[in-house]
């Protein structure tokens, strides 16, 4: 996944890479670093003004205008990583709607395929797996999923979400 400054987020855990991949730690002058990676980020992240998370950003503004209290590489790599956490924090409200929505999606269908067990609709013993598979998956991954902070990636993917319920509703059509 792309980051702020052009990287990929998966490319070290708590620091976001520049355009070239460095890390700030890597770079010769890692006040100029971070103080441009900043910039780009409180460019793009400017819309969430007035939030707790740019409360976060503005500390670190703040701590970016006083000088280092320790060996600056080493300063400017933890407001890096500080950065890190609020960008992704941002980030998972972002996606946490669209996610909220596909476990409703998906808990109405299991639901839906519950019934017709009930029902004596299914006959299919596939069918009847399947939907127990999803239940057991959903509880199991929401539970998880509530422990993990916003700015961690998640556990519960809109991606799966959606495979899930793209395999529930052609076994149901089928």
């Amino acid at each position: 996944m792309p980051t702020l400054g052009g990287g990929s987020a998966g490319s070290g855990h708590g620091v976001i890479k520049g355009k070239k991949g460095n890390a700030i730690a890597d770079s010769n002058d890692p006040a100029r670093a971070f103080a441009n990676k900043f910039r780009v980020t409180y460019g793009k992240d400017e819309s969430e003004a007035n939030s707790e998370d740019w409360n976060s950003i503005l500390s670190i503004e703040k701590m970016l205008s006083l000088p280092p209290d320790r060996e600056p590489k080493e300063y400017f790599t933890e407001l890096d990583q500080n950065l890190y956490k609020v960008v992704k924090t941002i980030e998972g409200r972002k996606l946490e709607p669209k996610r909220e929505r596909l476990v409703k999606d998906l808990r109405l269908l299991i639901e839906q395929f519950l019934e017709m067990m009930e029902t004596g609709v299914f006959l299919n013993e596939d069918r009847q797996r399947a939907a127990l598979q999803a239940k057991d998956w959903l509880e199991k991954k929401l539970k998880v999923q509530s422990s993990v902070p916003l700015y961690e990636d998640p556990v519960l993917k809109c991606s799966d979400l959606d495979r899930w319920i793209k395999n529930l509703s052609s076994r149901k059509n089928s």
